[in-house]
């Protein structure tokens, strides 16, 4: 009779030690849970943020680059302060605009 006792002890510790075990994951799957539905928030602002904070400056960066090196290339065929024209240049010589 002790043996079943102990026994029946012993399996109400084993399933008390899994009940703890269980409640403690399934907190931690909550929090999980929970982390990736802040995360699906973040990935979904996350276009906008980067079109925002990283592409478009990245394309005014780009686009004063290549103004830049426009202008360079204006001023080193045609001179410090003329601009061609390719029209004007075809009807009226190749003087460029000054």
């Amino acid at each position: 009779m002790n043996q079943i006792l102990e026994i029946a002890r012993v399996q109400s510790k084993q399933i008390h030690d899994m009940d703890k075990t269980t409640r403690e994951l399934v907190q931690q799957m909550r929090e999980v849970v929970q982390q990736v539905s802040t995360l699906r928030e973040e990935v979904r602002e996350l276009p906008n943020n980067l079109v925002e904070k990283i592409l478009l400056p990245l394309f005014q960066a780009v686009e004063t680059v290549l103004q830049g090196e426009q202008d360079q290339v204006r001023h080193g065929v045609t001179g410090e302060h003329a601009t061609m024209d390719p029209v004007e240049m075809s009807t009226k010589g190749s003087e460029p605009r000054r």
